[in-house]
């Protein structure tokens, strides 16, 4: 297969590829950095850099509500279980594995 490289292909798509695939590859303490650079390198790309930057704010707010929605469905099933309510119960209502529920309530004695 044959690509053919235009000059648009090198100054418009190119350089968006290298971006996301260099923003997937940066660890996450350094992202900050990561954009300061690109952002003064090409000004051109100012939207693609900020799109990118809205990309890494959105990953890190969904992250969060993952971590928060997890950690509410472990203290709703610790809290049933003080109610006394059965694994199957507490599994069914929390979508968290009776296996899950049975080592959290072990581990809090």
């Amino acid at each position: 297969m044959n690509i053919r490289v235009t000059r648009d292909f090198l100054q418009n798509y190119l350089p968006k590829v290298l971006l996301e695939y260099m923003s997937k590859m940066v660890e996450v303490e350094k992202k900050d950095e990561f954009y300061t650079i690109l952002k003064n390198v090409n000004l051109s790309m100012r939207e693609d850099y900020m799109t990118l930057a809205q990309s890494w704010e959105n990953e890190g707010i969904a992250k969060g509500m993952e971590q928060g929605i997890a950690k509410g469905k472990l203290e709703t099933a610790k809290n049933l279980f003080k109610l006394g309510i059965d694994f199957l119960t507490i599994s069914k209502a929390t979508e968290l594995p009776v296996e899950e529920i049975k080592k959290l309530v072990e581990k809090k004695g």
